[in-house]
């Protein structure tokens, strides 16, 4: 299964802006993701979170709009919705909306992007609610035993770091602080805008020269966090908290996205713990009982990667479990992955990645990660490669890779679990 060709069209603004154009008239909408290249990556340690709260304050007032809940109103009157993310390596802010209203849609993207109020009041309620969702990550214990794993298998990267942020640090971040982050990070040449519907190409382009060419250019801070040193020897932590289950999970530092080897530990990744028939849940949770939930994932960015295993069980069976999902990472060196279990991995990790550009604001969206990423025909050319994946390079990843001095294991337990 390929990927179809859709024509897509690029524009770089004189002042650096870059504008994705692809035209889907199946359905009278249109999706503007606007792409930032900053996330939580680009933070100093001394604002950290301070990308999150920007994506809440983002569609808060400009001046034309002071309100804070103006710009929402207006594209819920246009028809549209609006929302936002943050991640390790970009901001993005999107809206959908019926492609009759393009035009005034992206004048207000635009008029957002350009002319941030951040009113210090809106502000402080902001930082409240970025905190209430710090709260809830912690009350989820697999999404905090996640983050305690990095801030373990990682001592300089900035992936380590409770990304959010902590309470006293974000109660302390100003207007001037978000202006100043703004300035810098926020320049033409580290936005993409990616339009995707029912619109003409031109009209497009010539509306983003219009709304968005008079964007002034400024000099960009340092891309990205400092590089991680390799790990050279095992890592192991057990923590406790106030929850019922345990939590067992591994960690290995991995290359950089779009490597060879990045595909290849994607695959790796499936057939170990994608679905029942993984490797892990059938060895670990059917055959020896150990675990009640199990998998395996990769995520990988411009200069960092880990492959993570996560495992939910009784607690009394933390350490069996650990030493079963070691042995079946020992197995893999050497019983590589079948043609079968390579095809398999393949045709889901293809399905997934077809599903979510399935609409105008997936297509978006995917179209702008990989622009991010050095060029949107990157799209095509992943799934090419995806494809030439071998039994063989999955084993050389293995054993490069899935390596004792390259581990990290985490243990999240109960107070009362009673193991010593």
């Amino acid at each position: 299964m390929g990927v179809e060709r859709s024509r897509v069209t690029k524009e770089v603004l004189p002042n650096g802006l870059t504008i994705l154009v692809a035209e889907d008239h199946a359905t009278p909408v249109v999706a503007i993701n606007l792409w930032v290249r900053a996330g939580y990556f680009d933070e100093e340690d001394r604002e950290t979170g301070i990308s999150h709260v920007i994506e809440h304050m983002f569609f808060k007032g400009t001046a034309d709009r002071p309100r804070p809940d103006q710009i929402a109103t207006e594209i819920k009157a246009l028809g549209g919705e609006l929302n936002a993310g943050t991640y390790y390596d970009s901001t993005n802010y999107y809206i959908v909306l019926p492609s009759e209203n393009f035009r005034r849609g992206l004048e207000i993207q635009a008029d957002a992007l350009m002319h941030p109020l951040f009113d210090p009041d809106e502000l402080r309620r902001e930082i409240e609610a970025v905190i209430q969702e710090g709260r809830r990550k912690l009350d989820t214990p697999a999404a905090y035993a996640s983050e305690m794993l990095l801030q373990e298998a990682f001592q300089v990267h900035r992936i380590r770091r409770w990304r959010i942020g902590g309470e006293t640090a974000l109660r302390g971040l100003t207007r001037d602080d978000l202006a100043r982050y703004y300035a810098s990070h926020y320049v033409p040449g580290r936005v993409i805008v990616s339009i995707v519907g029912d619109v003409e190409t031109a009209r497009a382009i010539q509306t983003a020269h219009l709304f968005l060419g008079g964007m002034a250019a400024g000099e960009a801070a340092a891309l990205g966090s400092p590089p991680e040193p390799p790990q050279t020897g095992f890592r192991y932590r057990r923590i406790q908290g106030d929850i019922r289950r345990g939590y067992a999970l591994l960690g290995f530092h991995t290359p950089p996205v779009l490597t060879d080897e990045d595909f290849a530990l994607r695959v790796l990744a499936h057939t170990l713990g994608a679905g029942r028939a993984s490797r892990l849940f059938q060895s670990v949770k059917e055959t020896a009982g150990l675990v009640d939930a199990i998998g395996a994932s990769v995520d990988s960015f411009r200069d960092v990667g880990q492959l993570s295993i996560l495992a939910e069980m009784e607690p009394a069976n933390a350490t069996l479990a650990v030493r079963a999902i070691q042995a079946e990472i020992g197995r893999i060196r050497g019983e590589p992955p079948s043609p079968q279990e390579i095809d398999r991995a393949r045709a889901a990790i293809e399905f997934r990645y077809h599903q979510g550009r399935a609409d105008v604001l997936g297509r978006s969206s995917t179209l702008a990660y990989f622009e991010a990423l050095g060029g949107y025909d990157l799209e095509e050319r992943s799934v090419e490669r995806l494809n030439q994946v071998t039994p063989d390079d999955v084993r050389h990843a293995a054993e490069a890779f899935l390596t004792l001095e390259n581990a990290t294991v985490l243990e999240y337990l109960p107070h009362d679990a009673g193991i010593e």
